[in-house]
């Protein structure tokens, strides 16, 4: 049987849950979307698209927030005094993936944007051939890039 105990956040909102089995850390669950930026319980129209045009995912960010500040509440602290060491791995996890997507977005993205722009326009003079084929090859450096560094 799980045991859930609330995860607060400094102005006492409940943000996320802790749930223990046999008083060990065994699921820790947020109350909100990552892409739920002012966190009222909707993830809006513009939240939406920010999200996704935003060139760093914030997945997981979330669940990050929840375990960083069950680290600090002292209910859980002495259910399960591992929980510094599981929200420190899942804090360095998700900025491991943070820095990994903006090196990508800074150094790489635009290049690349730009060489199958040109590689695309070469191929074909229609626009939405072009388009797919731009966007076909962004993704496939992208997942190459993933690939390489573990992100």
């Amino acid at each position: 049987m799980i045991n859930w105990i609330v995860v607060k956040s400094h102005g006492n909102k409940e943000i996320g849950a802790i749930g223990f089995i046999n008083n060990k850390v065994a699921v820790i669950a947020s109350f909100y979307d990552d892409r739920d930026g002012n966190q009222d319980g909707k993830v809006s129209m513009t939240e939406r698209i920010t999200a996704a045009i935003f060139p760093i995912s914030l997945n997981g960010s979330d669940i990050a927030r929840v375990a960083m500040q069950a680290r600090v509440q002292s209910n859980i602290v002495l259910k399960d005094p591992t929980i510094h060491r599981i929200a420190m791995n899942i804090f360095l996890n998700f900025s491991r993936n943070l820095v990994a997507e903006g090196i990508y977005a800074v150094y790489f993205s635009r290049g690349i944007s730009k060489v199958s722009s040109f590689a695309a326009s070469n191929i074909t003079s229609n626009f939405a051939i072009e388009y797919a084929i731009r966007k076909g090859m962004e993704k496939e450096v992208k997942n190459a890039y993933k690939k390489l560094t573990n992100y």
